[in-house]
């Protein structure tokens, strides 16, 4: 038996060992837990075989349970598997301001791969059963808002979200174990957080390829990777659709959306010729910076014990089209293989 201690030859008697061995290899090679199993046998049977093949299974019952109801989307940092919380929160798409036919189509294609007719599609033209996307662009336009919703939506589902938070953690190995993870838990949604930071290491890359179009075939499970930058993403990667077969823009808003964005926020308070001055005023600025024009405004008008004119409202815009600026120029700058962004945006309220 080949274990990560190395090579042991055991006898007839040593039942207990080979059962022990094998249990452990198998959590190992799954999970990557860095901690130990313990496991007592008493009373081993004369065939082993028998036994083995229970307490195999039963491990894995224990596997496949380790994702229920609100502990389904595991985290993964490079070295340890975290289980998180699913907010109880109603999803709300409709806050979402995408284009309405982009939102709709993208979320049934997500919704229908999961049906069981396109897994009878797949399977009766020889497929293999598995489907990428990339959600790309700028910071704040609603990719990580949008996996949030996923997430809330679809309830049968189990999500795996990579992001490299530890790269000293990080191997080959592990990404590999990852993705064995995934098809085991399968239906599943692989979510790899900034795509062309996480995987820049050509040695990982070329990992990730292999899992997604090796050999060992992925079998329900749709990968859903994020960037900012798309420009830096491998076309290996990015151009072959039986690795990523789509590609979504998340842009900046448009005058119109920014428009139906003002007036979800504020509601009655503006006429529709002010908002179109507001929308105006925020050109080239996502939806988070659109919400936190929104904050802004209403904090100082609590405050102030006055509504805002045009002109303060637009000095708060150039603020932030400044702060966007820097924004951009930090992303672009080298990254030394792992993001800066918080993971926490995915379960916060920005549209980002």
């Amino acid at each position: 038996l080949q274990n990560n201690l190395g090579l042991f030859r055991c006898s007839k008697n040593d039942t207990s060992i080979v059962v022990y061995l094998l249990v452990i290899n198998y959590f190992y090679s799954i999970h990557d837990y860095s901690s130990g199993l313990v496991v007592f046998f008493s009373n081993i049977k004369e065939n082993t075989k028998e036994f083995i093949d229970s307490y195999l299974e039963q491990m894995k019952e224990i596997s496949d349970g380790l994702l229920k109801v609100k502990d389904r989307v595991l985290f993964f940092d490079g070295t340890k598997y975290e289980r998180l919380p699913i907010s109880e929160d109603v999803s709300r798409w409709d806050e979402l301001i995408l284009i309405k036919d982009l939102k709709d189509e993208v979320l049934s294609d997500i919704t229908n791969f999961f049906d069981k007719n396109t897994v009878d599609f797949y399977k009766e033209n020889g497929f293999d059963y598995k489907r990428g996307l990339i959600f790309c662009g700028p910071p704040g336009n609603g990719k990580s808002t949008f996996i949030k919703n996923l997430i809330v939506s679809l309830e049968n589902v189990r999500f795996l979200i990579y992001k490299e938070i530890n790269p000293r953690g990080i191997s080959c190995s592990t990404i590999e174990r990852f993705f064995k993870y995934a098809n085991m838990i399968a239906p599943c949604v692989i979510i790899l957080e900034d795509l062309d930071i996480s995987f820049a290491d050509p040695r990982y890359r070329q990992t990730l390829l292999n899992c997604i179009d090796g050999v060992s075939k992925l079998k329900g499970v749709l990968i859903i990777a994020t960037t900012n930058c798309p420009e830096n993403i491998d076309p290996a990667l990015a151009n072959r659709p039986s690795r990523f077969d789509r590609v979504i823009q998340f842009n900046d808003p448009t005058f119109r959306e920014r428009c139906k964005y003002i007036k979800m926020r504020f509601k009655d308070e503006y006429t529709n010729d002010q908002i179109k001055d507001m929308a105006k005023m925020t050109d080239e600025l996502s939806y988070a910076f659109l919400k936190e024009l929104f904050i802004s405004i209403k904090i100082k008008e609590k405050f102030g014990n006055k509504k805002l004119d045009n002109k303060e409202i637009e000095e708060i815009c150039n603020k932030l089209r400044v702060h966007k600026k820097e924004v951009v120029e930090e992303i672009k700058k080298p990254k030394a293989g792992f993001s800066s962004h918080s993971f926490d945006d995915i379960f916060d309220d920005h549209n980002s």
